[in-house]
């Protein structure tokens, strides 16, 4: 299916207070403070304006700390209108203004705070044109209005700097879990917020979706200009809605008019019931012109923040829309039905504001993961497991008790990936679990790594009835460079004479025992199964009851590899330290990029805790430019000589100087699916095979199986009846020998067959597996062939990625 990109031009709401800049010699003013009435407490944050004998408004202004105003307009007749938040609004009696006239007022707000505790809702109630046609949207409008028009007036007088933090997303369609994440921080400060919506006429006029260019739609959201405008009033109806999530808030739901056809959007203003605050806004679209376009998971949030002050700012905001969908049912089949698979979201949070003198009102306080691992039911912890959210790249380590915590996450639902030296040795993981996060909370993902009985039997194969085994296992290396010894040969004696096992091509081995049994193992240089020397270096260990123990075995005798160095393991990498410049402290979560001289992206890495960082070398080149970004900080870029088979070690500095930028809109746009799926930025990388829709139609392929013949490590195999399928060669497994291995496929982003499914000679395949049989050449945009589990993308990770991967993308609206 070949369907409409989306985009999305939107608006920040951000109340300020500013300095009334000094009006024109004939301008009348008006200075006054706003007062409780009965306290006379200084009510701060009362937005005052000036209102003619017509009803319409003219100018505004945000009463300060203190509650003192300052208004200045042309002579006329007007009243002071007092609006707050919490409190019913107030009108003073006509106010003449003769020319070079300054009038002082004090004004006095009642204690009359608005609660909209009693505000029912009525299933099947009707929607009202005009939110002021209703007793409760009356009140509800009355409270969002205030917001709005305060955010609307602050807007213009850019009393505000923000530092703001954008992202682009792949979603799942059906859980919304978060695939892919790239985010774009700010530099610098920016004078206004980011956060803009087109003309409320335009929107009027062309809808809320709009054709850009011929795949390319614009989604758009309303800012407070937009909702407050007459347009929009006049073109929706309005009633009161209730939240299921959370009981203490009331909303004021909108529609389109029944008779308006142009693309739209309903939604809910939701506002608290105790204090009147505006919250959010919660919005989709209706009246879609493209495909996908009115489902339920397409459409866009802005959450409400009110500082102290007063002030008010839009602390983050999103706009969901439709990116990939699929055929179901079979390529042959008559019943194929299109399915949304998933979700492309623009979004953007406010991470500090501050006042142009510097002052910081508002920070960001990010979602907290925490938790303890354990190895399983025994309840032991799993210390040094590497705990990651892949979309993200936050990264954190278990600690000797298992305990973990990562800070400063983004908002959403993530997968959680659990990876540990222990798991991968036998076999097992990376980890995957899923967790929602919310800014300013603390989610807590406690981590079990299954290490049981059931994992023992299942490993040693162990009969039914039997009993548990006891495992032993562990990884082979040199003594004297620490790199795994492959194929190494593992000696043993349980007391009923010696045994041998074959380590696999990682150095890993695994023996099954009897529980408690005492052994005594070394490891031998491969190929000495038939030698009658002894292992050399053995050791004594117990078996464990039941469950697993870990014994790493070293052998004396093998040659330094390759460019390995003595006592440590060498690495063709540039690595490094990102820190802060005066404090040298050390700057965590820094993006570091390697670009090619032609400005291509040769690698990247985010720096941890410590400010470390870590690049492999991309396999070609001698000298890169190396980029260094974090928000709050000015970036970096250097040239940095690094050829293969070199260790390099720099050190980065980052200056905390702001560069003061304009304003912007931002819009996001797709511009294609290959482009919105990062097919582009995982080719640049260099890992895995690349194939593209050019590639496929020089190719002429009959058969999808036929793309693979002519690459390195993947085959072509029969598989009987005439079909034929797709293996990875060269794998093997602990216990045995294997000569094909079935790589994972992945299908427009959903997993249309597990991996690491091991293949003798001559097994016959399940018929739903068939490569040939899930997608035909004719369907195929894209394709992406990961044949060694490194190179796998963490997103296509997983136990059933230990085969390799393949990634296809399928043509829009293709067969």
């Amino acid at each position: 299916m070949r369907h409409a990109g989306a985009g999305s031009r939107v608006a920040l709401l951000v109340v300020v207070v500013a300095a009334i800049a000094a009006g024109p010699a004939s301008a009348q003013t008006v200075v006054g403070q706003v007062v409780e009435a009965e306290t006379l407490k200084p009510l701060a944050g009362t937005f005052v304006v000036l209102e003619d004998e017509a009803g319409d408004r003219h100018r505004g202004v945000l009463a300060d700390g203190e509650g003192r105003f300052v208004l200045r307009a042309v002579p006329g007749t007007y009243r002071l209108v007092t609006e707050l938040i919490g409190y019913a609004s107030t009108r003073t009696a006509p106010v003449t203004l003769v020319a070079g006239e300054t009038v002082r007022r004090t004004l006095e707000v009642p204690v009359q705070a608005v609660s909209l505790e009693g505000i029912q809702v009525e299933t099947g109630a009707r929607c009202r044109r005009r939110p002021g046609s209703g007793p409760a949207t009356a009140r509800l409008w009355e409270e969002a209005r205030k917001a709005l028009e305060v955010a609307s007036w602050s807007e213009r007088e850019r009393a505000l700097q923000f530092s703001v933090v954008r992202h682009r997303r792949e979603l799942d369609a059906r859980t919304l879990e978060v695939m892919a994440q790239t985010t774009r921080p700010s530099r610098a400060w920016y004078d206004r917020s980011p956060y803009r919506s087109i003309p409320a006429a335009r929107l009027e006029a062309g809808g809320y979706i709009q054709r850009a260019g011929d795949d390319t739609w614009d989604y758009y959201a309303p800012d407070a200009d937009v909702l407050l405008s007459e347009s929009f009033l006049s073109s929706h109806c309005f009633r009161v809605a209730g939240s299921g999530e959370d009981p203490e808030l009331v909303g004021l739901g909108f529609e389109p008019v029944p008779e308006r056809t142009q693309p739209d959007i309903e939604g809910v203003l939701w506002i608290a019931r105790g204090t009147g605050e505006l919250r959010r806004l919660d919005f989709r679209y209706v009246n879609a012109p493209t495909p996908f376009g009115d489902h339920p998971g397409v459409g866009g949030r802005v959450e409400f923040e009110r500082l102290a002050t007063g002030m008010w700012l839009v602390r983050r905001w999103r706009i969901r829309m439709p990116l990939a969908a699929r055929r179901t049912g079979g390529y042959g089949g008559s019943s194929r039905e299109l399915a949304l698979l998933t979700l492309a979201e623009d979004g953007a949070e406010v991470r500090s504001a501050r006042t142009r003198d510097g002052r910081e009102l508002a920070a960001a306080s990010g979602a907290t993961l925490y938790g303890l691992a354990v190895r399983g039911p025994d309840g032991g912890p799993l210390a040094d497991a590497e705990v990651m959210v892949p979309a993200l790249g936050h990264v954190a380590r278990t600690g000797e008790d298992g305990a973990y915590r990562l800070l400063g996450l983004d908002a959403g639902r993530f997968a959680v990936t659990v990876r540990h030296p222990d798991l991968e040795l036998l076999g097992v993981g990376p980890l995957r679990l899923d967790a929602t996060l919310e800014a300013g909370r603390a989610t807590r993902l406690p981590i079990d790594a299954g290490l049981t009985r059931a994992l023992a039997v299942d490993r040693c194969r162990t009969p039914a009835g039997a009993v548990s085994p006891a495992v032993v296992f562990g990884r082979v290396t040199d003594a004297g460079t620490g790199v795994p010894v492959a194929r190494a040969v593992i000696r043993f004696d349980a007391g009923a004479g010696e045994s041998l096992a074959l380590a696999d091509s990682a150095g890993a081995y695994l023996l099954c025992l009897d529980p408690g049994a005492r052994v005594r193992l070394g490891a031998a240089p491969p190929g000495a199964a038939a030698d009658p020397l002894r292992a050399p270096r053995p050791v004594a260990v117990t078996a464990p009851a039941s469950g697993f123990l870990r014994q790493d075995l070293t052998l004396e005798r093998g040659a330094p590899s390759s460019g390995a160095r003595t006592g440590s393991v060498w690495r063709n990498a540039l690595m490094g330290t990102v820190l802060e410049e005066g404090t040298g402290a050390p700057i965590a979560a820094a993006t570091v990029t390697l670009f090619h001289a032609d400005g291509s992206v040769a690698g990247r890495a985010i720096s941890d805790d410590r400010g470390r960082f870590t690049v492999p070398h991309p396999g070609r080149g001698d000298a890169f430019d190396i980029s260094v970004e974090r928000i709050g900080y000015a970036p970096s870029r250097d040239r940095v000589p690094f050829r293969s088979a070199q260790e390099v070690r720099v050190e980065v500095t980052l200056s905390t100087r702001a560069v003061e930028l304009d304003p912007i809109v931002v819009t996001g746009r797709r511009h294609g699916l290959l482009v919105d799926v990062g097919f582009y930025d995982r080719l640049e990388t260099g890992a895995g095979e690349f194939v593209t829709r050019e590639a496929i139609e020089r190719q002429r392929p009959v058969r999808t199986t036929d793309l693979f013949r002519r690459m390195a490590g993947m085959k072509v195999v029969p598989v009987g009846g005439g079909q034929r399928d797709v293996r990875i060669v060269g794998q093997s497994t602990l216990r045995s020998m294997v000569r094909e291995c079935q790589p994972k496929v992945v299908v427009d982003g959903v997993v249309a067959r597990p991996g690491g499914k091991m293949k003798m000679l001559g097994t016959q395949p399940d018929p739903g597996d068939l490569l040939d049989q899930l997608v035909a050449p004719d369907a195929i945009e894209a394709m992406e062939v990961y044949a060694h589990p490194s190179q796998v993308p963490l997103r296509y990770g997983g136990t059933d990625a230990s085969c390799g991967v393949v990634v296809i993308w399928t043509r829009r609206g293709g067969p």
